[in-house]
């Protein structure tokens, strides 16, 4: 007996927009970080820390998660 597999209706829908919650919470993750890595080093006049952090994302995003979590201001 051959079983046949359909993706539709809810089921499909629902996994499409839980991949699309998902996609939106890691581009979240990773955007907002820098943002707030150049907010903070704008409204502080720290251009050597902004250069750093734009040319070398990871310290950029390293430094916002860390100003967003309270580690550093």
């Amino acid at each position: 007996m051959k079983v046949k597999y359909e993706f539709s209706g809810i089921g499909a829908a629902g996994a499409m927009l839980a991949m699309a919650i998902v996609w939106l919470a890691v581009a979240a993750a990773i955007i907002a970080p820098m943002i707030v890595h150049i907010v903070v080093c704008v409204k502080a006049n720290w251009a050597a820390m902004l250069i750093v952090g734009l040319v070398f994302p990871p310290v950029g995003w390293v430094h916002g998660v860390g100003i967003i979590f309270g580690l550093w201001g």
